[in-house]
């Protein structure tokens, strides 16, 4: 009785998964147009991302979580940091590129 109920916990867990992710990636695209507009829509969608992550990594280090990750050899918080830094990185130094375009 108790693993056909877990299994149905699974499934549903899934499900919400499949149904709930992309919804969830619209939502942000609509938000980061939001905030940004069509001009700015890349990097405030780069920095909504990015705010979204490490809202996450706090959250699992605050509540004990991220205990977890201790002994694999994989640096959780290190490589999830320097994805959107490298990203900040080369937006900024493209708009970088791009107003110092429009001013000459």
């Amino acid at each position: 009785m108790t693993e056909a109920i877990l299994g149905v916990f699974a499934i549903s867990g899934i499900s919400i998964l499949v149904l709930g992710g992309p919804l969830m990636v619209m939502i942000s695209f609509f938000v980061a147009y939001s905030i940004g507009g069509a001009e700015f829509f890349g990097p405030s969608l780069i920095l909504l991302w990015t705010a979204l992550v490490l809202g996450f990594i706090f959250i699992m280090e605050k509540t004990g979580k991220a205990r977890h990750f201790e002994h694999s050899d994989f640096p959780l918080a290190r490589r999830l940091l320097a994805i959107p830094i490298a990203f900040l990185s080369v937006a900024g130094s493209f708009f970088l590129l791009l107003i110092l375009l429009h001013k000459l």
